[in-house]
């Protein structure tokens, strides 16, 4: 798992184990989509095409370009 955190929400990159080679795309507590690649996943926040529209709708927002900017593992306020 690889996740962002932003002033709108903390973005998340899983493996989508019920479909072999996909990738899920959420925010928060929210899937947003399935991605063929963790790559791609990066790609819609960066371009904002994720489909989470306080996301996509904003003028300027700050993303990275590319997947390495993302932080490894489960956010820590998600910890149990």
């Amino acid at each position: 798992m690889r996740y962002l955190k932003t002033k709108l929400g903390t973005f998340w990159i899983a493996p989508a184990l019920e479909y072999k080679g996909k990738y899920f795309l959420g925010v928060d507590d929210e899937a947003l989509w399935l991605f063929d690649s963790p790559e791609n996943a990066s790609k819609a926040v960066a371009e904002q095409t994720t489909g989470f529209l306080n996301w996509d709708a904003q003028l300027r927002v700050k993303a990275p370009q590319g997947l390495q900017d993302w932080e490894e593992g489960e956010p820590k306020h998600w910890a149990s």
